[in-house]
């Protein structure tokens, strides 16, 4: 006899009675106790930052124990959330597996879940700036950085430094840069900000009496 109509991770108990040809019955059998195995629905982050991530999961269970990479980092866990401060590393892969488990300590089915955490970016400095061109120098941890420039996508780059070129003379530039991690999720931006030279020509003409500046640029 199978007995479907169960739920996860509950106690049940059944008494069996035996019945001869007349439907006399026969002593009963002792309690039979037994708890359905445990379950997981649903496994998801709430938030993954650049060093941290939060998991939300549901089922039913007694508790949950947790692992990231293969190294256990919660056993015993109680709670539908958890929050992992790490510390972690930007841009690392990280695979969670969450393992229910009934009153009794038997396991049910895991699930699995994997994010890279948030890129990170920082200490932009803007140097060599001529009439025309300017170099980009930032620290942080991605995989590429998008470069926009007073508001107009640029480029994408993955190492520091870029050289910014094609810039007209004598205007205020504005850069915003994004980092992004292997899943193309982005991290927080960062803006600077510069004035290219003016561009200048001079020419001179001398007499016995004069002397004449010539000179033109863009402004």
């Amino acid at each position: 006899y199978i007995d479907t109509y169960v739920n996860p991770n509950t106690t049940y108990t059944y008494i069996v009675t035996s019945y001869n040809k007349n439907n006399v019955a026969g002593q009963l059998s002792s309690n039979i106790v037994i708890v359905t195995k445990p379950t997981l629905t649903s496994l998801k982050f709430a938030q993954v930052t650049g060093n941290t991530t939060t998991l939300i999961f549901t089922g039913a269970f007694q508790y949950v124990n947790i692992t990231r990479n293969g190294t256990a980092i919660a056993t015993n866990y109680t709670q539908s959330s958890f929050a992992d401060s790490g510390p972690l590393v930007n841009t690392i892969s990280y695979t969670y597996v969450v393992i229910p488990f009934n009153s009794v300590d038997i396991s049910g089915t895991s699930l699995s879940i994997n994010t890279y955490t948030l890129p990170t970016i920082g200490n932009l400095f803007i140097t060599n700036v001529t009439n025309n061109s300017a170099i980009l120098n930032f620290t942080g941890n991605y995989s590429y950085v998008i470069v926009d420039r007073s508001g107009i996508y640029k480029t994408n780059v993955t190492s520091s430094p870029y050289s910014d070129t094609s810039i007209a003379p004598n205007r205020p530039i504005y850069y915003t840069l994004t980092p992004y991690n292997q899943n193309n999720l982005a991290g927080n931006s960062i803006t600077g900000q510069t004035y290219t030279q003016p561009d200048l020509s001079l020419s001179i003409t001398a007499t016995t009496t004069s002397i004449k500046l010539n000179y033109f640029g863009k402004d």
